[in-house]
Order: C-alpha cells, then structure tokens, then sequence
C-alpha cells in the first residue's frame, strides 16, 4: 500500500499581489486547500453529536468550484491564518523520514488524485460500504464524528491488508462495530439466564471466522488467531478500541481520553472465554477452562482536545499496536493529517485491481437474521 499524509497543507508559500496560475502543483494545492485545516476544539461543539457543526460538505464544495484556469486563487486564501514558515520537516524527502510517516502521511500526488475524484459524481464500493464525497468529507472533517459504518470500512481494509499481506502482522484479526453490539445484546441475554445460554448463530459464526463477512478470513479464534481489535462504542457519544489477546488471555483497552470503561469491557473479559471454548474441536474442549480474562488499560495521556476524534484514534491505535508503533506517534498535532490518511487509504484500496476482484466474490453469509441494533 502507498505511504500516506495530509501534512502538505501546513507549507508556506511566499505572498504576492500577481498570483502566477503557473505555480507549482504544492503552492497551488496551499492556496486551493490551505483551509481544511482547523484547530481541533470547536467551541460549543456538542460531544453528543446532536448539535450541528461545521458542514462537512464546505471543503467539497470548494473543491468542485475549483478551476485554476478561471478562479483567481486568491479567493481561497485561508481566513485568520498566518501562514507558516516552510520548515524542513514539511519537504517530503524530509518528511518521509519522520516515524508517523506510515500513519499520516499522504503524499502530494496521492493527495491530488483524491481531490481529482472529489470533482465527479462516482461512488466507489469499499467492503460493507460506498465511498462517496460525502463520506470522504466527513472522515476529512475536521470537526465530524465517525460513525459506525466509517468505522467498520478501515477494519475492513485492516482485514484484507494482513489477509495480503500488505501489513506484516501474523494470527491477528480485526472484528466490526456489529460485532461489538451484538455482544452486548448476546450478553444481555445471557446474564438473565446463564444455564440455558449457548453459544451459536451469530456468536459462533465471529468464532470461526466467518464474521464479518467482508473480508471474511475463516480463521478460529484461538486456533489461527493470537489476538484481534475490536472498536467499542461507549457513553453513547465515545469510540474505543480493544486488543484481545488469546494467548496471555488479556484485554487492552486504548481510549484517547484515559478513562475506564469497567460495563462496557467487563462483558467482553466475560463472554469472550465461553465463545473461544465453544470454537474449539472436541479434543481442545476438554481441557479448556472458560477463565475471565484480565483487563489492562494502557496508559495514554489525554490528548483529545475535540471529542469528535475519538474514531480517528481509535483506528489509528488499533494500527499502531498491530504493527508494533508507539501510541504517541498520533497525538492532536496530527490527529487532522491522519483523517486524510484514512481518506485516502479508502480511495485507493476501492481502486485497487486486486481488492476490486475480492470484493467482487464477496457472498453473504449464511445466518443473516439478529436482533442486533445498528449504531449511529
């Protein structure tokens, strides 16, 4: 998968009253979009979402009015900013250097190709989900809630970078939204009557591998998986995101805000036992105690100033803590450069050849019925 970055839009240009329309593509990009960019705390920004924020929609009108033949680009020329001094750090031979390159950096061209699509009207299928402007502009933000379904597309396309190899992490697998909502309705039931409860439909079909059925890996928890990420959603308004691990029988909770979630990851430390127990061959059965399974937050400092990146950091510790990176390498400074990481990760894996043909087998699975309730 290609490098990616949304750094470009913190590099100055020098000012003049005679704009050249012959600029380079960088200087032109600047002026076009140098306003994506917001500081993350929105005052009066409402955590529950119910409240309307900046339009995501601003920056795609923007760019589909674009013509650099015809507009005079100092039109676009951000609102209340100074611009930066160009520093070597922003000059991508030198950015590429920096130990968050892989998780926010997108380069200039690849960056250009997105803004290009953003002109049409096509929308492009990416696992459970169409990637659309409206979609992109919202995970672009800088201000906008992820909900579910965005949420679910990147764990999607977690499953099919390892399925590829195209992350090098071994035994690992990454579950869905859904899956963590059925939990907690599976768990409900569970609790009113634990003699009678047993372990089948949807719960087993998780087990085994056959959920989510994008990207589906058919591997056994326990078995071919070692560990697996799970995103949360708690307090109706937060993301979290979990590693459970099946070899140390561990859940490692990573929250942006530091805060303990005990309800809504005690049921998981709890339920996650029986389903492992109830995948295993007859033999492996036998002498497998169903043991509640130790909870550990790992410490990370609270770092979101705007609530509404949570899903960002959720996703981006879920790959950090795969692929082996320090949590720190995400943080408030680059939290917005991350957003067009994942933007552009989804527009290129939906014009991939090879995730193209995957996606065009996919069937659906075969327990099809729940009484899950989607998230918002």
């Amino acid at each position: 998968m290609s490098e990616i970055h949304g750094n470009l839009h913190n590099v100055s240009v020098s000012q003049s009253s005679n704009i050249d329309l012959e600029m380079d593509t960088q200087d032109y990009l600047w002026k076009t979009m140098g306003n994506l960019i917001q500081d993350s705390y929105v005052k009066g920004f409402d955590p529950s979402q119910k409240a309307k924020v900046d339009d995501p929609m601003e920056w795609l009108t923007l760019l589909t009015s674009l013509n650099p033949k015809e507009t005079p680009l100092t039109s676009f020329k951000p609102k209340e900013t100074s611009l930066p001094f160009l520093r070597d750090r922003d000059l991508p031979d030198d950015r590429v250097k920096d130990k968050d390159y892989s998780l926010v950096f997108v380069p200039e061209e690849s960056w250009v190709k997105l803004v290009e699509w953003s002109l049409t009207s096509m929308e492009l299928q990416i696992g459970p989900s169409m990637f659309t402007k409206e979609m992109s502009a919202r995970i672009v933000g800088p201000t906008e809630w992820l909900e579910n379904y965005k949420i679910d597309v990147m764990l999607f396309l977690s499953r099919e970078r390892t399925t590829l190899g195209r992350w090098k992490a071994n035994k690992v697998a990454f579950m869905s939204c859904v899956f963590s909502n059925q939990m907690k309705c599976s768990y409900a039931t569970f609790e009113k009557d634990k003699t009678k409860f047993k372990v089948e439909g949807l719960l087993h079909d998780y087990g085994t591998g056959q959920l989510p059925p994008h990207g589906r890996t058919g591997l056994v928890w326990d078995v071919d998986v070692s560990r697996m990420y799970v995103p949360v959603f708690v307090h109706g308004n937060h993301w979290i995101s979990m590693c459970v691990n099946f070899v140390t029988r561990t859940i490692e909770v990573f929250d942006c805000a530091g805060l303990k979630h005990h309800k809504d990851v005690e049921l998981f430390a709890n339920f996650i036992p029986r389903i492992v127990k109830a995948v295993q061959s007859a033999e492996k059965k036998k002498h497998l105690n169903v043991v509640k399974y130790k909870v550990v937050y790992v410490p990370v400092p609270f770092i979101n100033k705007s609530s509404s990146d949570c899903g960002v950091y959720a996703l981006k510790f879920i790959e950090c803590h795969a692929l082996g990176l320090d949590f720190t390498l995400v943080n408030d400074d680059n939290i917005h450069e991350a957003r067009h990481n994942i933007a552009y990760d989804l527009w290129e894996a939906a014009n991939n050849p090879e995730l193209m043909l995957r996606m065009s087998k996919y069937t659906p699975p075969k327990t099809i019925t729940s009484d899950v309730v989607e998230l918002v």
